[in-house]
């Protein structure tokens, strides 16, 4: 990973306590419904649905925002399944998770990556993965405890940052099974279920 990739992650890590101490974007005078009411009182959800504000902000008036007149109800639609997530079994996770998928969708656009030294997150980063068919990328989500955004062929996943003895793991299990990213330096293990362990590289890094 270049020296630039690992300064724009240490800057988002250094900013992370003060983040924490702030609440959402919007007032909790008066939340609408639960997930409101969730992060409202959950450090991480209000450092996450912040990250969110800010860069739906920047890509909703940067140069390029002409180019997607869907944004914004692409945004209400989000909001609306974030809201729906009382009704799943862990709604936290489902409101965590939510958080995590808006801000890799987010920062896709290039306008939302106008001031990444601001930011929470780093990503999209291509990786190339020889015997992975398609396009792989990730997002590093850098909360506490944090969580990487996992893009493939077959759709986005959102791991929970996990304890490493080296490099950084992430890794959950799914509904189809157990998924791992490992990362250290510009070097990548993929492990998905069903599927051969990949090693992959930071295709963007010099």
């Amino acid at each position: 990973m270049t020296p630039f990739r690992l300064t724009l992650m240490a800057l988002a890590l250094a900013a992370a306590p003060a983040a924490r101490a702030a609440g959402p974007s919007f007032s909790c005078a008066k939340p609408a419904g639960q997930a409101e009411r969730m992060v409202c009182e959950d450090a991480e959800l209000a450092q996450l649905d912040r990250e969110v504000a800010r860069l739906y902000g920047l890509a909703s008036t940067g140069p390029e925002a002409r180019r997607h007149p869907e944004l914004k109800a692409m945004q209400r639609g989000w909001l609306n399944g974030r809201d729906d997530c009382w009704k799943r079994d862990d709604p936290r996770r489902c409101v965590r998770d939510e958080y995590a998928l808006r801000i890799a969708e987010l920062r896709a656009l290039p306008d939302a990556r106008r001031e990444d030294r601001r930011g929470l997150a780093v990503g999209p980063l291509p990786l190339r993965c020889p015997t992975v068919d398609g396009e792989v990328t990730v997002t590093f989500v850098n909360s506490d405890p944090g969580a990487a955004v996992l893009k493939t062929a077959q759709g986005s996943v959102v791991l929970d940052h996990q304890v490493s003895a080296s490099g950084a793991r992430y890794g959950g299990r799914l509904a189809d099974g157990d998924y791992l990213l490992w990362n250290k330096g510009r070097e990548f293990r993929l492990e998905r279920p069903g599927l051969p362990a990949a090693d992959c590289t930071d295709a963007a890094a010099r």
